[in-house]
């Protein structure tokens, strides 16, 4: 059935006018047929939500680490970078010899 039958199936009722009991069976057939869709699509729906939201919580996770960890790094003391002269000179000893 169409839309515009099952409407129009709908406008009989509520006027109160005859329906053939094939025509009615039918419709009703088709509103449980497009019920059941419906269901089978809001499961679908619900199953994806849930995943995206175990997504966001794992990367919710990974982003408290990545900021704990930058905040480690930030009260790590500094390492001061030290000059080795003492190795240019070995190399220099090197070549020459």
């Amino acid at each position: 059935m169409t839309k515009a039958e099952i409407r129009d199936v709908h406008a009989r009722l509520v006027r109160g006018l005859p329906i053939s009991e094939e025509v009615l069976h039918a419709s009703v057939e088709e509103l449980f047929e497009l019920s059941e869709a419906i269901v089978v699509l809001l499961c679908g729906r619900d199953e994806a939500l849930e995943a995206k939201k175990e997504e966001i919580n794992e990367l919710e996770g990974k982003i408290e680490d990545l900021e704990t960890q930058l905040g480690e790094a930030e009260r790590a003391p500094k390492l001061k970078r030290e000059r080795a002269p003492k190795l240019k000179r070995e190399r220099k000893q090197k070549v020459q010899q």
